[in-house]
């Protein structure tokens, strides 16, 4: 009983402080709200191609990145000299670094698919930074990196075809890295 005392007068006189207790102050007018429209792809900033370490000797990269839910996070990397490097992080059946061997040959399909998409000609960035938790796929074919995140087209033939040489590769762990 006491505290419902207690309680409706410290009520009280936090409804008499709020009534005067700003009396004085002067009232500033509110900033006009920022209104972004996103209608037009042209107005949405687009930031740069992410700086990825592709090997200089690289002929094929393939990096898929995280995001909040189980997105699988990978990076995969064929060399000039055949060599595959995979470093599995998260949501994959390979965690670590990984080493295997392909032969050029076992490139062609990736190169034809690529060539049929007119992916020398795609733009190097496809995103919108008010877009979140999104996983990004960052491809390198031939020295042309492609970010694909958001309202990009689609690659997921390119995707599949890099996909099946990654599991047709037989990996060991690589402890040279």
């Amino acid at each position: 009983r006491k505290m419902r005392g207690l309680g409706a007068s410290l009520l009280f006189f936090f409804a008499i402080a709020m009534a005067f207790g700003c009396k004085d102050q002067p009232v500033e007018a509110s900033p006009e709200p920022v209104v972004l429209d996103l209608a037009e792809e042209d107005d949405v900033p687009v930031p740069p191609a992410p700086a990825e370490p592709v090997l200089p000797d690289t002929l094929v990269f393939y990096k898929r990145t995280a995001c909040f839910g189980q997105c699988p996070t990978f990076e995969f990397t064929v060399l000039k000299d055949g060599k595959c490097l995979y470093h599995g992080r998260n949501f994959v059946d390979r965690i670590g670094k990984y080493k295997g061997q392909v032969e050029m040959e076992d490139l062609t399909p990736i190169f034809d698919q690529a060539q049929a998409m007119g992916y020398d000609t795609l733009q190097s960035v496809y995103d919108n930074r008010f877009v979140t938790d999104l996983p990004a796929k960052i491809t390198t074919i031939m020295g042309k990196t492609v970010m694909n995140r958001y309202q990009g087209p689609n690659l997921t033939p390119l995707y599949d075809r890099i996909d099946l040489l990654i599991e047709d590769i037989e990996w060991a762990p690589n402890t040279d890295q």
